[in-house]
C-alpha cells in the first residue's frame, strides 16, 4: 500500500481524490456498451456515412461536434463489424433511424463493442472537462469537491452515457471558455465559446452574457471597445460561417437543410406565454440588467453566474428531455470557486440533482428510450415494469389526493423549486475571494 502511495503524487484528499476519479471512470466505462437511445444510432449512422463517403459538410449546425466524432471514428473504423450491413442509409433526406433499422442494430452480436466505441469521444472529453475544472480552481479542496460533484453527478451520466448524446464535447469548451476568462485571455476564451456554440447550438445564448462581462470600468473606454469587438468579431463569425459556407462556396449539407435556429422546436424560447409576456426573454433580459449594473468582479465570474441563470431559467420553462439538463451543471459547479461557503452552494447543486432524478424517475417515457436494455429510468421493455406503473398499482388510477398525474406534478415542482432555489444561490455567490483566505 505504500508503494501505491508513494507511486500517487500530491496530498492524501487529492490521492483519494483520485481514486473517487478512477470509480467514476469506471462507472462510465461500464454504462457504456450497455444503454443508448434511438437517436445514438442516428447520429452515428450519419457519421459512418460521412466517413465512407467523404463528407465534410453534414449541416449547418453541431459541425465542431460531428468533426471530433468523425475523427474518434476514422481512427477506431477498423474495429466495427459489418459496418455497411449495420450502419447501411439508404436515403440521406431521412437520416433519424425507424425501428427497423434500430433493431437492426441492437441485435447484431457486435452491438456492444459498436455503443463503447461510439461513446468514446464522450468518455474523452468528460475526463478532460474534470481536469479543466480542476485547473480553474484556486484552492485545491474545493477543487476536489467540485470534480467530485463533476464525476458523480446523475446528469451527466444520463445524458451521454445512458441516453448516449453528445453533451460532453461542447461542455469540454465551455469549461475552457471558464478557464480561459479567468486566466484573462478573452480572445481565446471567445474562440472556444465558438467552438462550443458549433458543438452545441443552444450555448449562443451565453454569447451576450460573454460580452457584457468583458465590460471593466476600470478600464480605459478605448480598452473596453476594443476587446469586446474583437471577441465580438469571433463569436460572429462561429455563427454566420456555416451559413457563408454553404452560400458562397455552394457547399450543400448532405443530411440537414437549413439553420437549427430556423427549426420550430426553437419556439419552445416563447413557451407559457401569457398575452404578451414571453417568461423566458424577460429571465433573460432581466439577467442582462442585473449583471450590467454589477460593479466588475472578474470576467469569468459574470459569465459563469449569467451563463448558469439564464439556462436554471430556460429549463423551468423547457422539459422537453432528460439530457437537455446536462448544459447547466457546469456553471453552479465553478462557480464553488467563489462562495464563501461553498457548502451552501454545493446543498443547492445536490438538491437540483436529486429533484430532477425523482421527477425524471418517474415520468420516465417509453417511447423516448430503447427497446434493447431499456433506458434507467423506464423498464417498461424488460422484466421490471416503470415506477410510475408500479405507483399507479399501489394508489389506483383515480380516487385519491396521490394519484400517479398528481404525483408527478407534485415531483416537477419540487424540481422547479431546486431550480429556483439554485439561481438563488448563484445569484447570492457573492463576490469572488480574489485575496482571501478559503476556508
Amino acid at each position: 500500500m505504500s508503494s501505491i502511495r508513494n507511486f500517487i503524487p500530491g496530498s492524501l484528499r487529492e490521492r483519494r481524490l483520485l481514486i473517487l476519479v478512477c470509480v467514476g471512470i469506471l462507472i462510465r466505462i461500464l454504462i457504456m456498451p450497455f444503454f443508448s437511445h434511438v437517436d445514438l444510432f442516428s447520429e452515428f449512422r450519419r457519421v459512418v456515412y460521412s466517413l465512407n463517403n467523404d463528407i465534410f459538410f453534414p449541416q449547418q449546425n453541431r459541425l465542431v461536434t460531428y468533426y471530433i466524432e468523425y475523427g474518434f471514428l476514422a481512427v477506431l473504423s477498423p474495429f466495427l463489424k459489418d459496418p455497411n450491413i449495420v450502419f447501411f442509409l439508404e436515403d440521406v433526406s431521412k437520416t433519424t433511424s425507424n425501428m427497423a433499422d434500430y433493431f437492426i442494430f441492437i441485435n447484431h452480436p457486435s452491438v456492444f463493442r459498436h455503443l463503447f466505441i461510439f461513446k468514446l469521444s464522450y468518455l474523452i472529453c468528460d475526463v478532460l472537462t474534470m481536469w479543466v475544472i480542476w485547473l480553474f480552481f484556486d484552492d485545491k479542496k474545493r477543487a476536489c469537491i467540485a470534480v467530485l460533484f463533476w464525476v458523480f453527478n446523475p446528469i451527466t451520466l444520463y445524458a451521454s452515457y445512458f441516453f448516449g448524446r453528445y453533451e460532453t464535447i461542447p461542455l469540454l469548451f465551455m469549461a475552457l471558455t471558464a478557464l480561459l476568462l479567468k486566466k484573462k485571455q478573452p480572445l481565446a476564451a471567445a474562440f472556444c465559446l465558438s467552438l462550443a456554440i458549433n458543438g452545441r447550438e443552444i450555448y449562443v445564448v451565453t454569447a451576450p452574457i460573454f460580452l457584457l462581462a468583458l465590460y471593466n470600468e476600470k478600464e480605459k473606454w478605448r480598452q473596453n471597445v476594443k476587446t469586446i469587438l474583437l471577441t465580438g468579431s469571433v463569436l460572429f463569425a462561429s455563427v454566420v460561417l456555416p451559413i457563408l459556407l454553404e452560400r458562397y462556396f455552394h457547399l450543400s449539407p448532405a443530411f440537414a437543410q437549413g439553420s437549427v435556429y430556423q427549426d420550430s422546436k426553437a419556439n419552445v424560447l416563447y413557451g407559457m406565454s401569457f398575452k404578451w409576456l414571453y417568461p423566458l426573454v424577460f429571465a433573460y433580459f432581466f439577467t442582462l440588467l442585473a449583471l450590467q449594473t454589477q460593479a466588475f468582479i472578474s470576467y469569468e465570474y459574470k459569465f459563469i453566474v449569467g451563463s448558469g441563470v439564464v439556462l436554471a431559467c430556460y429549463f423551468l420553462i423547457a422539459t422537453h428531455s432528460a439530457h437537455y439538463v446536462a448544459w447547466l451543471p457546469l456553471f453552479p459547479v465553478l462557480l464553488l470557486n467563489y462562495v464563501k461557503d461553498p457548502r451552501k452552494l454545493g446543498f443547492a447543486i445536490f438538491a437540483f440533482f436529486m429533484t430532477w432524478f425523482a421527477y425524471r424517475l418517474f415520468k420516465g417515457d417509453i417511447n423516448l428510450f430503447t427497446l434493447f436494455l431499456a433506458a434507467p429510468f423506464n423498464f417498461e421493455m424488460t422484466f421490471f415494469p416503470s415506477l410510475s406503473k408500479v405507483y399507479t398499482q399501489l394508489v389506483g388510477e383515480t380516487g385519491s389526493i396521490f394519484g400517479p398525474s398528481k404525483m408527478l406534478n407534485v415531483l416537477h415542482n419540487m424540481y422547479a423549486a431546486a431550480l429556483v432555489f439554485l439561481v438563488y444561490r448563484m445569484v447570492q455567490s457573492g463576490r469572488p475571494l480574489n485575496n482571501e483566505t478559503v476556508e
